[in-house]
């Protein structure tokens, strides 16, 4: 106890018992001197006494003020209702009336009791709207009432605000429910806020706080117009990230030029280094998906030279630029792609692809004892994998052929239509025995070409 306050507390404590007519008096003072000693349920105490003592005493409505402020303090609402409801009551005249529904405002705002807010806000407005006592209520129901256009007058009209204080504290509002973790409530919030106020200033972090929570939601359209609205904006803090959401949003929505834009955006601007190798992958395999493939193959080399590529996706580059490679007829550079993509994985689709590869390569070089062998682990290695099996096969007659050995091709081919069901196969699979026909009995020709042409495989391959 302060020394101070604990001899005041003596003093009132014997005046009140010494002196009849200063009673009332000494025991206001001795419960003050209670509160400011930090005592407030021995405060409450002596002036509950003093109302029970003397209930038409002339420090009545000074004890219910200062009760129910002591029970507000405390978070004792309903205690405090009751006091201030008093007052309100049979007290309209007395000056404690106005701070009385001043602070019932406080109460129905920690109530949660928004509709009571509203009702206390209006009375307080109506009855004392030239008091700086309004103004002080305004200051407790923003954080309730600050998003009702009624109120945003309100606080232009009567307290003076700025239509930018208004706007601040209607988007601080909005995007404490983001900061918190509760999108269903802040997209609602703060696409209110955008669509109210116009331009808006905090337009910016709106449409961020707005991506998030739609990327968090899994509603990537809207996420994506969110990201675009801050993009559009040009260099801010949030750039970055929104450029990594939307490019990935775009690819995944198979909208590859909308993605190549922003992964060229997000290489020029990125800080951090896994966004800028983020934008380099996106950049090979967009320029991949649309066939711009001199670019695919400069980011291919961007994506496995960096030393943080994770694994996989340095194997699809390795992929990926081999089959440019074999595209461009860069045969022994391919050959050494793909050979590290059977290196890095075991059996898979992609690794029987490279298998089959390295074998159309070293056929095009006319290397074709290389081929066959290559070709017979492929078969041996990759029979679950049917396409590259029956490319594999398909190839193999070709490679007799090269190799003048019509009798093992023919066989291949034979083989291949005697069990393979597939059209494309069966189709390719004439397509060579009408140019066996061809090579085994050669038609006299009189100035003509007839020379059978055969697509080797199927297109894309």
């Amino acid at each position: 106890m302060n020394k101070s306050y604990a001899q005041a507390i003596q003093y009132y404590d014997k005046a009140a018992s010494e002196d009849q007519a200063g009673r009332e008096y000494a025991l206001y003072q001795k419960a003050m001197s209670y509160g400011f000693d930090g005592q407030p349920d021995k405060k409450s105490w002596v002036l509950k006494s003093l109302l029970t003592e003397n209930p038409d005493s002339k420090f009545e409505v000074d004890a219910k003020y200062e009760l129910a402020k002591t029970y507000l303090l405390q978070n004792r609402l309903s205690e405090a209702k009751t006091y201030y409801g008093d007052i309100l009551k049979n007290h309209t005249a007395s000056q404690y009336a106005k701070v009385s529904l001043k602070d019932m405002c406080l109460i129905y705002v920690k109530e949660g009791n928004n509709e009571m807010v509203k009702e206390s806000w209006t009375e307080i407005k109506t009855k004392y709207k030239s008091d700086p006592v309004v103004c002080d209520a305004y200051a407790i129901c923003k954080s309730v009432l600050i998003e009702d256009p009624e109120f945003q007058n309100d606080a232009i009209t009567i307290c003076g605000a700025s239509k930018t204080e208004v706007e601040e504290e209607v988007y601080t509002k909005a995007v404490a429910y983001a900061q918190d973790g509760d999108c269903n409530t802040a997209i609602i919030k703060l696409s209110d806020y955008l669509n109210k106020f116009q331009p808006a200033y905090y337009g910016l972090d709106a449409n961020y706080y707005l991506a998030n929570c739609y990327f968090d939601k899994k509603d990537f359209n809207k996420c994506l117009e969110a990201c675009n609205a801050v993009i559009a904006q040009g260099s801010s803090n949030y750039l970055e990230e929104c450029l990594v959401m939307a490019a990935t949003i775009s690819y995944n929505n198979e909208d590859y030029t909308q993605a190549l834009n922003h992964y060229r955006d997000l290489e020029q601007t990125a800080l951090l280094k896994n966004n800028i190798l983020e934008a380099q992958i996106g950049l090979m395999r967009c320029y991949y998906k649309i066939g711009e493939f001199a670019d695919a193959r400069m980011y291919a080399d961007k994506v496995i030279s960096n030393v943080s590529t994770p694994e996989e996706i340095r194997t699809t580059a390795y992929l990926w630029r081999g089959r440019i490679l074999k595209q461009n007829s860069e045969y022994d550079a391919a050959i050494a792609d793909y050979k590290e993509v059977i290196k890095r994985i075991g059996a898979s689709e992609a690794a029987a692809e490279s298998k089959y590869g390295i074998s159309f390569c070293l056929y095009s070089k006319g290397e074709y004892k290389k081929t066959e062998t290559e070709l017979f682990q492929l078969i041996e290695k990759y029979s679950g994998y049917p396409e590259w099996k029956y490319r594999a096969f398909l190839l193999l007659a070709d490679t007799y052929m090269g190799m003048k050995d019509y009798f093992q091709a023919r066989a291949t081919v034979n083989a291949i239509l005697e069990n393979v069901t597939e059209q494309w196969v069966i189709d390719e699979a004439n397509h060579r025995k009408a140019q066996l026909d061809a090579l085994e009995n050669p038609q006299p020709t009189s100035g003509g070409n007839n020379d059978i042409e055969i697509d080797l495989v199927p297109d894309n391959n």
